[in-house]
């Protein structure tokens, strides 16, 4: 919340109204400070071999997963990838859920294509 925000402002909302915009990297970079302490406890609970399962919340992917998709599916765009790459349970578990294909059908819209039939 709190930190992505303003990460995902700068970096995706404000060049979508105008591609020449140039990103506040100093914001980011403060924001991307205040992320990793999250990130690093999603690692650590996606990690604990007394508690290991393939999603947050058990062994089936739930509302607590769903939630944070949107997020993790910009981190590239966001310039946020390479916070997944010391953190090898997390880039996991995104992968996991980005390739389900409940979330492709819902990233190509498709979700919409139904509702306007």
């Amino acid at each position: 919340g709190a930190a992505w925000g303003p990460i995902f402002l700068e970096k995706i909302l404000k060049k979508r109204g105008n591609p020449a915009y140039v990103a506040n990297e100093a914001i980011c970079e403060a924001k991307k400070l205040e992320l990793r302490p999250t990130l690093d406890l999603m690692e650590a609970e996606l990690s604990n071999s007394e508690w290991r399962t393939p999603f947050i919340a058990g062994p089936d992917f739930t509302i607590a997963d769903a939630t944070f998709m949107p997020y993790f599916a910009l981190f590239g765009p966001a310039g946020l990838a390479l916070e997944l790459e010391s953190r090898p349970a997390l880039k996991k578990w995104v992968g996991q859920c980005l390739s389900r294909p409940s979330w492709q059908y819902t990233k190509d819209m498709k979700v919409m294509e139904l509702n306007g039939k």
